[in-house]
């Protein structure tokens, strides 16, 4: 059996002109057997995980004072936990498994040293995958039949809705509590991607992504402006706060491309 090392890396631009970008790489601690980044905030602050040898991940936090700093959050967790985001307090929200597989995860929110766990719909599942500089944390959540897409306010979950009454998930919040994510519409898999606007409990479909049935929002910046993936060429797409939606192609030696993230300069990975 192979075994593979993944390092984590973070690079710092230290200024940008038309010709040239200054730019430092710091390869991150980990804890012996390779290392995930998942997100970094303002401060420069990293939330991703660590393979320890008794988890195959456990959710860490990278901090910078004179040196990179290694954190293994106290999360419980018999198979394995991720941290998926953090915010510009240093709050970070993930997921972890008691049992083993991604179908039996609960969803936590880890503030100043003390891990809350989070309450799903009345499923077994669920996952926090985004949080906002208000704390308002999103993700998905399981009730009886279904994941659907939820927001915990105050720690309290709430489910957002979506296009039916089949599944949906949320991946990110903004500052103005806008959230992206994906609802199925017409038959289960059939995913569109989706903008809650919590403050009125609205929900829109993105139009005009795709020509096929599948899209999904994965980010969304203080500007209101979304990254994610659109099907049938599975391309990535920016969709800007004015509705107008830009496909982000190929390489060209490529068939499909996606959009993870996007920072406030609408710059996206």
């Amino acid at each position: 059996m192979k075994s593979t090392l993944i390092t984590t890396v973070v690079v710092v631009l230290a200024g940008m002109s038309a010709s040239a970008q200054d730019y430092a790489i710091f390869e991150l601690p980990d804890a012996g057997r390779g290392s995930y980044g998942q997100k970094i905030n303002t401060f420069g602050e990293v939330a991703g995980d660590c393979t320890t040898g008794q988890e195959p991940f456990h959710a860490a936090r990278w901090t910078y004072d004179a040196g990179w700093t290694l954190d293994l959050l106290d999360v419980e967790s018999r198979f394995y936990s991720r941290a998926l985001d953090i915010n510009d307090l240093g709050e970070i929200v993930g997921r972890g498994s008691m049992e083993g597989g991604d179908d039996l995860c609960t969803p936590f929110v880890w503030r100043d040293g003390v891990t809350t766990y989070l309450p799903t719909l009345g499923g077994v599942n669920g996952w926090a995958k985004g949080i906002n500089n208000e704390g308002l944390i999103v993700g998905r959540a399981e009730d009886a039949d279904r994941a659907r897409a939820a927001i915990w306010d105050n720690d309290q979950v709430i489910d957002l809705g979506g296009l039916s009454e089949l599944n949906a998930r949320a991946n990110d919040i903004n500052d103005s509590n806008w959230v992206v994510g994906r609802s199925d519409k017409d038959q289960p898999g059939w995913n569109r991607a989706v903008i809650w606007k919590y403050a009125y409990g609205q929900v829109y479909e993105i139009v005009d992504i795709s020509d096929g049935y599948i899209s999904e929002g994965f980010a969304i910046n203080d500007r209101n402006e979304i990254a994610g993936v659109g099907n049938t060429y599975h391309y990535a797409f920016f969709w800007d706060e004015f509705g107008l939606r830009y496909n982000i192609h190929t390489l060209g030696q490529f068939d499909g491309s996606e959009a993870y993230d996007i920072n406030n300069t609408r710059t996206y990975p």
